[in-house]
This record gives C-alpha cells, sequence and structure tokens, in this order.
C-alpha cells in the first residue's frame, strides 16, 4: 500500500476553526509530520474526524515555502462555477482522475469541495511541485487561487463525496495533457496561453511545446553551458516505464522552496525542424517481423496506451504511417469495443512530430520484447537487424607481398626523414613490421611489454643494449603503485648495498644502457621516462594506452597526505587541490587547474608512512578527474587521467595494427603523418558470430550465453575476460594482455567477448584529447544504435549523440579484439579464429545462426 508523508492536525473538527483556533493550529502542526497510507489521510479530513492538514512536508518545524522539503499529494479548492461531476468528468475526458473528493465544512448540496491529485513519485523539487501544481490550476482555472502556495494548509470537512486510492498522475503525462486541454478550449490563443504557463514556471519550450525530454526517443541538441541543475530527471511513470528530462531555464535553479521566484521567468523556445520522413518502407516485412504490429493491424487485439504510444513514434518517421497506425485505430473503433479516442491521438500524433521524437525502443514499449528477434525499434526491424552486419562498403584488399612493398617503402621513407615528426603506420599483425628494425644501428626501440622486449633482443642482428626489468619485488610494486618513484628508487638503491645481487644486476644493466651508445631496447612506459634516448624512436604497436593512463585514488587518501604535510610551499597547494575535488559533483569530468610544480620527495614519505594504497601522487598531476561516491560506504572515488607527451626533439616511428587516425591527430596534432596500408588478403580465415555481443554483463546474466560460446569454441583455445579463465576450458590468455603471445600463431583459436570499460574512460579519454564531448556526464547512459564504421553499419550498445566518446570507445574496445585476433597469425598461416563479439572486424567472414540452430547447440 503507498505511504504518502503529509503535515496532518492532530486535532478533530466538526466545524470550519475560527481564527483563534487557525493560530494555534498552525502553530501545532507545523512539526506534525506523518506517514500514512493514501486512504487513511482522506478518512482523517472527514467526519468524525475533520482534520486541518498540508499535503507537504517542511524542515525546521515551520510551515512556509521556503521550508518546503517534499510533496506527493497536490489540491484543488473549488467554491463556486463548476460541481463534482463536471470537475470528473473533466478529468475523465483528459485521463487525470483524481484520488478522492471531498465536501467542506460551509458546502451545502456539495457545491463546495476539494480535490486531490496523487503523484506517481514523491517530489523533492521545488520547481517541479510548481510546475503540477500549475498545471492542475490552468486546467481547472475555476479552482481557489491561493492553492498555488506550496505552505497552504486545507481544512477538513464533511463527507468524502470521491474514492479512487489507486489514481495517479505524473509531470509528464500532466503536460501533455494540459497543452491538449488549451488546444481543445482555446485553439486560437493556444500557442500564447502554453508560451504564458511556461514562463509562470520557468520551463524551456521546444517548437512551442514545453521541453520534455524522452531520454532514449528525443535528441535535442542541448544549449552549450546547460548547468545539470537546470535539469530535472523524472522517474518512469505507471503510464510509461521512459525517463524524461525536464530544461528549466538558465534562471530557474534547483532548490526545495523559496519565496522568491520571479512572476514570469525568460524561457528559451527552441525550433527544430522535422526530420525527413523514411521512404520505401515495406509494411509487408514490418508485420511478418514484428508480432505487435501484426497484433494491432491484423489480429483486431487490443493495444494498453504505452504499446499505441511506442507504435505511433515509430510509425511517424515512415511515409504512410500516420495513415497505417490510424487505419488500425479505425479497424478496432469498427468493432464498437472500448474506442479509441481518435481526436486525443491526433492530437499526440501532431505533439510527438513537434516535439520531434524519435521512434521508442521495443524494449520500452513492446509486450514481445523479451521473446522476439527484435532489433533496436520496429523501423530496424525492416531496415536493419540487431545483431546483423550490414557491408556499406568494400574496400581493396591488397596482396601480401603489395602490403609487404608498401611496409618497407613507407618505413625507409620515414628512417630517412630530417624532420621530427611522429609517423604512423598502420599495418596489419603478422605482415612483418619487426624485421624491418632488427638490423637497425643508433636508434631506441620501444616494445609494449619486458617478456616481448626480451624476445626482440633474441632476434636483433646488430650489438644493442636493454633496458631491464626491475626484480620482481613486493615493496617495489606497492611503491610504484602508489606513485612513490623515488621511494621505489631508493628502496632498489637500498638492496643494492645490501649485496643483493639481482637489484646490483639491474641497477648496472640500466646504466648501461642509460650511458651507452648505439642501439637501445625498452619498453613502451620506461621510454617516456629515459634521460638519454637517440634521434630516432621505433616504437612497436601502439603507445596511446601508456600515453594516457588511467588510475585511481580516494578522498581519504587525499586528506590523509594533506593532513600529515608539513611543508609550508606544499600544504597550501594540497589543501587548494583536496577543497577544488571535494566540490566536484559526482559522474562529472573536471580538468584538474593549473597549480604549479609540487615538491613529492616529502609527499612520499607520507605515502610510505601511512596506510595510503592509492595512486594519491599521480592524481596530484593529472589531466582530468571524476569523481564518484560509493551508495553503500559513502566512500569518495576518484578516477583520474594523466597525459604523458612523446619527446619533441626526436623522429618518432609507430608501427601498429590498431593505430587510429582520429585518436592520433588529437593526441599527435601537426606532428602526425599517418599512414594505413589497408587491407591485406590473408591467409586464414576470420568467423565471426556477432548475434550476441557477448559481454560481460550479457555472460553474467545469461547461463544459455556461455553454454552456447562453449559450444561455439569447443577445443579451441580461448582468449576471453580475465574473469572467465575457469568458466572455459584451455584459456590461453585475457583481454589487455595479450600482446607478444606468438606461440599459437597458425592454430585455430577463439576470442570470446566485447571488451568493454568502464564508460569514465572514454570521458577521460575524450576530455585529455582536448576534446570536450557533449555528453560529458558518465551518468550518461549507452544504447543499441545503429552505427556506421569501417564502411559496417551495425548495432552496437554505444554513446548516440556524442560522436567523439563513440570512436573512442570503439577504438579501445576494437584494439584489444584485433589483438587477441591477431594471436593465430591469419595473414600468413591457413588457421581460422572464431570470434564471439558484436563489434565487426575487418576481413571476418560474419555467420548467423537460426533460432532452430541456437536450440540445437543449447541442448547438446
Amino acid at each position: 500500500m503507498l505511504m504518502i508523508r503529509c503535515t496532518m492536525d492532530s486535532k478533530n473538527y466538526s466545524v470550519k476553526p475560527d481564527k483563534e483556533e487557525v493560530k494555534a493550529i498552525t502553530k501545532r502542526m507545523a512539526g506534525l509530520t506523518e506517514e500514512l497510507p493514501v486512504r487513511t489521510i482522506a478518512e482523517r479530513l472527514v467526519q468524525p474526524y475533520g482534520r486541518t492538514f498540508s499535503p507537504a512536508v517542511f524542515r525546521d518545524n515551520k510551515r512556509t515555502n521556503d521550508t518546503w522539503v517534499s510533496q506527493q499529494l497536490f489540491g484543488l479548492d473549488f467554491d463556486e462555477g463548476i460541481s463534482v461531476e463536471e470537475v470528473l468528468e473533466r478529468c475523465d475526458n483528459y485521463g487525470i482522475l483524481p484520488c478522492f473528493i471531498y465536501s467542506t465544512f460551509s458546502s451545502i448540496n456539495n457545491n463546495k469541495f476539494r480535490v486531490f491529485f496523487c503523484n506517481d513519485t514523491e517530489v523533492t523539487d521545488y520547481r517541479v511541485r510548481t510546475l503540477i501544481q500549475l498545471a492542475l490550476m490552468r486546467m481547472f482555472r475555476e479552482s481557489d487561487k491561493s492553492c498555488k502556495d506550496a505552505s497552504r494548509m486545507f481544512y477538513g470537512g464533511k463527507v468524502l463525496l470521491y474514492e479512487n486510492y489507486d489514481g495517479r498522475i505524473n509531470p509528464v503525462d500532466l503536460l501533455k495533457v494540459l497543452c491538449r486541454y488549451i488546444n481543445d478550449t482555446d485553439s486560437t490563443n493556444a500557442s500564447r496561453e502554453i508560451t504564458s504557463y511556461c514562463q509562470q514556471v520557468g520551463l524551456d519550450m521546444v517548437n512551442g511545446l514545453p521541453k520534455m525530454v524522452p531520454m532514449e526517443m528525443v535528441k535535442f541538441e542541448e544549449t552549450a553551458g546547460t548547468p545539470i541543475d537546470n535539469v530535472y530527471i523524472a522517474p518512469p511513470s505507471k503510464s510509461s516505464n521512459l525517463i524524461h528530462s525536464f530544461y528549466f531555464c538558465a534562471g530557474n535553479k534547483s532548490n526545495t522552496g523559496t519565496t522568491k521566484a520571479p512572476r514570469k521567468y525568460s524561457v528559451v523556445n527552441e525550433k527544430l525542424e522535422r526530420r525527413e520522413l523514411i521512404e520505401d518502407f515495406s509494411f509487408a516485412t514490418l508485420k511478418e517481423n514484428c508480432a505487435l504490429w501484426e497484433d494491432f493491424s491484423e489480429a483486431g487485439i487490443r493495444l494498453e496506451h504505452h504499446e499505441r504510444m511506442g507504435v505511433a513514434t515509430n510509425l511517424l518517421m515512415i511515409k504512410g504511417g500516420r495513415t497505417q497506425f490510424f487505419d488500425a485505430l479505425k479497424k478496432w473503433n469498427e468493432q464498437d469495443i472500448e474506442p479509441y479516442d481518435m481526436e486525443k491521438w491526433q492530437y499526440d500524433c501532431n505533439t510527438f512530430v513537434r516535439l520531434n521524437y524519435f521512434p521508442m525502443r521495443c524494449e520500452n514499449f513492446c509486450p514481445y520484447e523479451k521473446k522476439c528477434e527484435h532489433t533496436n525499434n520496429m523501423i530496424d526491424q525492416v531496415k536493419l537487424a540487431k545483431g546483423h552486419v550490414r557491408v556499406i562498403s568494400t574496400p581493396e584488399v591488397k596482396s601480401l607481398q603489395q602490403a609487404e612493398e608498401e611496409l618497407r617503402e613507407q618505413f625507409q621513407k620515414a628512417l630517412e626523414s630530417k624532420e621530427h615528426k611522429i609517423y604512423v603506420i598502420k599495418a596489419p599483425t603478422g605482415i612483418g613490421k619487426t624485421e624491418l628494425y632488427l638490423n637497425l644501428e643508433n636508434v631506441t626501440i620501444a616494445i609494449p611489454t619486458h617478456n616481448l622486449k626480451d624476445e626482440v633482443s633474441g632476434r636483433m642482428k646488430v650489438k644493442h643494449k636493454v633496458t631491464p626489468k626491475i626484480p620482481d619485488d613486493d615493496r617495489v610494486k606497492y611503491l610504484y603503485s602508489v606513485g612513490s618513484y623515488m621511494m621505489a628508487n631508493q628502496y632498489i638503491q637500498k638492496m643494492a648495498k645490501e649485496g643483493k645481487q639481482e637489484y646490483i644486476e639491474y641497477l648496472r644493466k640500466a646504466k648501461d644502457a642509460e650511458v651507452s651508445f648505439g642501439t637501445i631496447l625498452t619498453t613502451h612506459d620506461k621510454l617516456l621516462s629515459m634521460k638519454k634516448r637517440n634521434d630516432t624512436i621505433i616504437i612497436d604497436e601502439d603507445i596511446i594506452s601508456t600515453l594516457l593512463p588511467v588510475h585511481q585514488t580516494t578522498l581519504d587518501d587525499i586528506e590523509t597526505m594533506a593532513r600529515e604535510c608539513c611543508c609550508i610551499d606544499t600544504i597550501h597547494t594540497l589543501e587548494s587541490i583536496m577543497n577544488f575535488a571535494k566540490m566536484a559533483g559526482d559522474g562529472l569530468v573536471y580538468q584538474m587547474p593549473s597549480y604549479g610544480g609540487i615538491k613529492t620527495s616529502k609527499l612520499e614519505e607520507i605515502v610510505n608512512s601511512n596506510d595510503i594504497n592509492s595512486n594519491v601522487l599521480g592524481f596530484l598531476n593529472c589531466s582530468h578527474f571524476v569523481r564518484y561516491t560509493v551508495e553503500d560506504t559513502g566512500k569518495v572515488i576518484f578516477h583520474y587521467i594523466v597525459k604523458r607527451e612523446l619527446p619533441e626533439k626526436n623522429k618518432i616511428i609507430i608501427m601498429s595494427a590498431t593505430a587510429n587516425e582520429y585518436i592520433c591527430k588529437l593526441m599527435f596534432g601537426d606532428r602526425l603523418e599517418f599512414i594505413d596500408i589497408g587491407q591485406v588478403e590473408t591467409k586464414g580465415s576470420i568467423r565471426q558470430y556477432p548475434q550476441r555481443s557477448f559481454s560481460r554483463y550479457q555472460m553474467n546474466k545469461d547461463d544459455n550465453l556461455r553454454k552456447l560460446a562453449k559450444a561455439l569454441t569447443q577445443g579451441k583455445p580461448i582468449i576471453t575476460y580475465k574473469d572467465y579463465a575457469e568458466t572455459f576450458d584451455n584459456v590461453i590468455a585475457n583481454f589487455g594482455a595479450t600482446a607478444g603471445l606468438d606461440s599459437f600463431k597458425g592454430e585455430n583459436i577463439a576470442v570470446i567477448g566485447t571488451p568493454h570499460v568502464n564508460p569514465v574512460t572514454y570521458l577521460l579519454y575524450a576530455n585529455a584529447l582536448g576534446k570536450k564531448p557533449r555528453l560529458n556526464d558518465t551518468r550518461t547512459s549507452m544504447q543499441y544504435t545503429k552505427v556506421k564504421r569501417n564502411g559496417f553499419e551495425f548495432y552496437f550498445n554505444t554513446f548516440s549523440n556524442d560522436d567523439i566518446l563513440q570512436e573512442i570507445q570503439l577504438f579501445l574496445i576494437e584494439t584489444e579484439l584485433i589483438q587477441a585476433v591477431g594471436r593465430a597469425r591469419v595473414l600468413r598461416n591457413d588457421c581460422t579464429v572464431t570470434v564471439l563479439s558484436n563489434l565487426p572486424i575487418q576481413g571476418a567472414e560474419y555467420k548467423y545462426l537460426t533460432k532452430e540452430e541456437f536450440e540445437i547447440l543449447l541442448s547438446a
């Protein structure tokens, strides 16, 4: 049973209280907050109780607009001009049924009464409270104008005249109904009346209507700089499971009650042009692929309101779709059984068009959603099936010999160049990139990992030095994990002085590599801290993840470091950073201000002498960060990114199978020269099953998906998520740790999964690369969206409204998949890689399973 919070007097009355009693009531009930079933509230307002109450809750034991906290019941007071029957008829016509009605103490033959509506949820935003109250008062101008006061109290009365305790309203439907009511009753002045209402409540507009954004259906170009507190997120309601955003105007900030609101706000009315309708659409194909449309258009089955709305938003995007929709409505009405309101649907469809609604997603309205192999929406059931890949353009495929010659030419050209540019050469895995530098002298070569570096060292054809790997020591690992590099170096020196041979050898090799001439082999990470480098640097594989590392720390660790710091030159800077971090809002990306250099030597001592286990020192020099508060514990965590740069006074050649030209341009700017060898014919093959994403989330919740993965990859060496090492037999590696794995070249292997990462990484990358995406909030959800990329059209769970974030996300996922697929070396070996992922890989052959094949595999 729904429980409602309100403010209720404790004394009963059988007649209207006099002035002295009103004063006593006011003093007595200010702090009397109760939580009661809505039926109990209604019954206490009438005889034998007749209690006074306010539908709102207040703080500080004061019943004023300024102390308003929340409200779920909304009341109207009628003294004349309209009857209970007329109120109920109007409510019924517009689908906003009240919760209860009671007659007042002064009522004669029920001519004076009060009507109460119950919102779906408790309202805690004062602006939304005002929006609901004034919308009801505009629909019932016969009501008492004083009802708009948030601190209004209502006296008890005689008897209940109407009871419907399941009746609910919500602000989304209410505003739609209000606009329709205004249009029905005064079409000549409707535009002016709607504008007047929006100005009164401070709500921006779109094409002359209140700006409510169904987040799954409508795309608006947001006004640059719109603050987060001007947007209210309305939860799903009984009539719709869509989440809406209300866009209040710039001067209408989020608050919990105020008496200082202007009589008239300055609102923005955006003008949007309607999108072009889809032509050549096959409704016959839609009937074959969409069970709901067959029910509606042919089988004579009545649809629920939200189902009709979902169908309408889809068909209005199609040429001839509006006619199809109303033909289906008429077909039902011909049966003369609970007919649809045709005038209402004409108005609703016009509203959908004016607000530029996108088609509702199937999962938000269709009862067959869990049974149907549906796409994103009804339109895509005909245009493109979810889980399928459409080839838009076919790239030129070069022969292996042609590609090898082109790679050698481009590499030699870069070697001979006298400019300190960054040459990025994109070429397939296994084409022979490593062979190009094995005989080079006086170059510095950077390789992703120590293991791969040592393997390359064994293949080198010239004398060279190798930077050593730090000894495997838990203390050293800890110091590096918290960013305490100076203390790590001191510890290594200390161990060497104590005669520990591995540390003595490490320091000898490190010094030898640092002071020697000739070719040097090192890792990506070590390259960035080397004091001496050759003029030419060759980087094997993409180095972007090393240049843009993402770490995390906690507010507790930052406060500990600031509290323990005694260095006067540093403490003020630390406090500034700490205060800036504290003021940050959850989920938003912030750029770290420049606070000047910080002496970290003393701070490293603080980190090591206290219980600090996060990389708090790295946070001090980060480029951008995002704050999160853990709901269960209240712990504050910061994810941050550090932007590192490649040396400026060197010529750099990067060779990679996963390089992305767009990302490289953002990272390297005018120094970049990007060369793409293109797609090369392979001796082996890639067989991809794109109908499921096989994401961690999907496989965690779906046993059948794991079973399907096992059936499709049975007996093959597998690369997948680290957490699934024990789920599948014969897991040879996990995503993020495939570089240098060459022992399975020429074998049939399988890659299971679409390695998504935390969306915060995508936002941090975008900001660190100098692009502030429009959706610069980690709380922004992704959705299945049609994507065009690399000559393919497909559906993917991504950022539908932000190309920057989408490209970064797909680049990071694609990088891991290409690295994993490359372990089999299909370029030169007659083998097959089976890929279970919905991100299409270039050069793959796409396989689609029928329902029968799915069932056979699952039953095996």
